[in-house]
């Protein structure tokens, strides 16, 4: 995932930008929401942040409940 990279490289803007594309284009992607609430909490951002965490948690238990 390229906002992965960027974000080992120390480039947060990019890696901010590649991350958002990345759920848009793929909403269930928990990864990339982990990804982007790290870099959102580096920022300041805690309440978009929490959003992204918040999101993993319920993509966790959607994906895992029983049907």
């Amino acid at each position: 995932m390229i906002g992965g990279l960027y974000k080992r490289q120390g480039d947060l803007k990019k890696a901010q930008d590649e991350l958002e594309k990345a759920v848009e284009i793929e909403p269930k992607d928990s990864a990339a929401h982990f990804l982007l609430g790290r870099i959102y909490r580096s920022e300041g951002l805690v309440e978009k942040a929490s959003a992204e965490f918040a999101l993993i948690d319920h993509l966790y238990k959607t994906q895992t409940a029983k049907p």
